[in-house]
């Protein structure tokens, strides 16, 4: 039978050193010190040093102090260590145990992105500006619906340009053979002398 790590160990019960939640899966630290997954996950301090079986949460050592000071919007209490709202204006924190409950109000957002090799990209709001961010998000859907799809025509083509044709100078016909009459053409030189008359020619007045 599958035993969880906490049955595996032999506790009954056991605390996240990261929230007050006790519910939940739990895995122990090296120094037999235990956290949430999704504590783990959440926390940009820590990271699993087995990623696909999810074992040896590592980096609790690390955590920023500033992070057990902070008071859960959720819970009202400081016991833990609390990551903060993701609008640039508001510093409101609260604990990864606190916010994944049903009614915390907070909304988190995992993408995972293809530009980012073995990672992915975790965001969170406050109760108060994850309202807004699902706003943000139906006017965007909305918007996506009501704008027309584009088709896509074929570009049309300019009209070809007419060019007048010139035809050769054809030869005149004549209408009884049909040869052609061509045109005179004037050669240059003296005139040419006329033939004398005939009474000329015969010496008679």
């Amino acid at each position: 039978d599958w035993l969880c790590s906490v049955c595996s160990a032999g506790q009954k019960s056991v605390s996240c050193e990261l929230c007050p939640v006790k519910s939940g899966a739990f895995k122990p630290t090296k120094d037999n010190k235990w956290v949430h997954v999704a504590c783990t996950i959440w926390l940009p301090e820590m990271c699993m040093e087995d990623v696909v079986a999810m074992e040896h949460p590592h980096g609790l050592e690390d955590v920023d102090k500033r992070r057990f000071k902070l008071t859960c919007v959720v819970c009202q209490t400081k016991n833990g260590a609390c990551i903060q709202c993701k609008h640039r204006s508001c510093k409101a924190g609260f604990h990864v145990g606190c916010a994944l409950q049903k009614r915390s109000g907070v909304k988190m957002q995992q993408l995972d992105p293809s530009d980012v090799e073995d990672g992915v990209i975790l965001r969170c709001w406050c109760p108060l500006h994850s309202e807004d961010q699902k706003k943000v998000t139906a006017a965007e859907r909305g918007s996506k619906k009501k704008s027309p799809a584009k088709k896509n025509n074929p570009p049309q083509k300019s009209p070809a340009k007419k060019t007048p044709i010139r035809k050769p100078p054809t030869a005149r016909a004549t209408p009884a053979t049909g040869d052609s009459e061509e045109a005179p053409t004037r050669k240059r030189g003296r005139p040419a002398k006329q033939p004398a008359k005939a009474s000329e020619a015969a010496g008679t007045d």
